[in-house]
């Protein structure tokens, strides 16, 4: 028998998002066998999908079970308005960014600054996350909220990798 199918969907969701967040690929497929929601979201601390946490922790093979299981690419936390990609941006993880371009995740999606994914790699000089989603076509163009492009964050919080990265564009 299943250890996971005595388990309640809230205590199952629970436990797929530990799994995602900590990388267990294994786990998170069988609480999917299991039944366990892959839309589920820990409402406290921002309303995280399970694959906002696997992105955010860099875990490409958690992050991929999930896709191919149908985790919405493009879900939104409550408070940013971040999705995966935002996350797998933001933390430099260049393999999580390249799942989800190839899951057909919207590399301009915005924030609730008008940031996109670049924007928040540009800003926190991720240069390998920033090169995937050029490479997959990111808007380097896209302006936030206050007018500016990825190249004028790089420029204000004084990543030059990324300011030359952005200038070739």
């Amino acid at each position: 028998m299943d250890p996971y199918m005595s388990l309640s969907q809230q205590e199952r969701g629970r436990r797929l998002i530990e799994a995602a967040e900590q990388g267990a690929a294994e786990q998170v497929r069988e609480l999917l066998a299991a039944g366990a929601d892959v839309g589920a979201r820990q409402e406290c601390g921002g309303g995280y999908t399970v694959l906002h946490w696997a992105a955010e922790s860099g875990h490409v093979a958690a992050a991929s079970c999930l896709v191919s299981a149908g985790a919405e690419v493009d879900a939104r936390d409550s408070v940013y308005q971040w999705t995966p990609l935002h996350l797998a941006a933001r933390s430099g993880h260049a393999g999580v960014v390249r799942l989800l371009v190839g899951a057909s995740a919207d590399l301009n999606a915005r924030d609730r600054w008008g940031q996109t994914p670049l924007h928040l790699a540009a800003q926190l000089g991720r240069a390998e996350a920033a090169a995937e989603l050029l490479l997959a076509g990111a808007d380097g163009g896209a302006r936030d909220e206050r007018w500016r492009t990825p190249l004028d964050v790089a420029r204000e919080w004084g990543k030059q990798q990324l300011v030359d990265m952005l200038r070739q564009r």
